[in-house]
């Protein structure tokens, strides 16, 4: 398949999963399994099937079960999708909305089990924060004191969710 934007990642049992946002108008985000000799297992599967509108690659990461996870941006919004190890979409044809968080730079995501992911985000010098799947987060400013907050970075510990970044206070 024709693509741009390429991103791929294990699975973990000896194949890749590539993820591109394919050459047609408008642009979409599709994923494809290769198995180790290069042949596709399954795919080109579409992340999301909103086709009236581009959408574009943010970042990509393990499910920790063969699958992935997708933060992608389409119509200034930013949506999340998870593709198990089948090629199947898990949260809906659309994926979760994560909202219109304006300006959002240097966002990052944490897949923390089950069907929830949170995502960090800095939006006019502060950072911002939501949990979508299982439980929900509104979306939070975590820092927003004077001064320029930015690059949050997310990770999982196994017991918590730690969130950090600069701060030019």
């Amino acid at each position: 398949a024709n693509g741009s934007n390429p991103a791929a990642l294990s699975d973990g049992m000896g194949n890749a999963l590539v993820i591109y946002n394919n050459t047609a108008a408008p642009s979409q985000v599709v994923v494809q399994k290769l198995n180790g000799t290069g042949s596709s297992t399954w795919g080109p599967v579409e992340v999301d099937t909103q086709a009236a509108a581009a959408e574009t690659i943010r970042k990509v990461l393990s499910d920790n079960s063969g699958g992935l996870i997708v933060l992608y941006e389409v119509s200034g919004a930013l949506r999340v999708q998870r593709i198990n190890s089948s090629g199947v979409r898990q949260w809906g044809a659309n994926g979760q909305a994560i909202g219109n968080p304006a300006a959002a730079t240097n966002v990052d995501i944490a897949y923390v089990g089950g069907n929830d992911v949170i995502v960090v985000a800095n939006i006019g010098g502060n950072i911002w924060g939501r949990r979508v799947g299982t439980t929900n987060w509104a979306g939070y400013y975590l820092s927003n004191p004077t001064g320029t907050q930015q690059n949050p970075k997310i990770f999982l510990n196994g017991v918590d969710t730690i969130i950090v970044w600069e701060d030019d206070r």
